[in-house]
């Protein structure tokens, strides 16, 4: 069986709640029984991940602000493309997954 990419997955979930406005204990949870087979480790992995954005979004665009030359980060909403969300979405993944 092929390695699942667990910061994919998180990443997805994160566009879910983001940009579909999901709420995110019931995307964890759809994601957690989609890919029931994953180890334990993974697994949790996964869930502190995408908590660990959600509680820490506003502290991590301060962070991706003060390396983006002062830029504020765009929040997603309807009017923004999808790139956008998932550049921050993306960083906000590789910040927290130093794994």
């Amino acid at each position: 069986m092929e390695k699942t990419n667990i910061r994919a997955l998180a990443l997805e979930a994160l566009l879910l709640i983001d940009v579909e406005k999901e709420y995110s204990h019931k995307v964890i949870d759809m994601a957690l029984e989609k890919y029931s087979y994953l180890s334990k480790a993974d697994r949790g992995f996964f869930s502190k991940v995408v908590h660990g954005v959600v509680e820490y979004r506003l502290q991590l665009d301060d962070i991706i602000k003060k390396y983006n030359n002062g830029k504020r980060v765009k929040t997603c909403n309807q009017r923004d493309t999808e790139n956008v969300c998932i550049s921050n979405a993306f960083i906000w993944t590789e910040f927290l997954t130093e794994r």
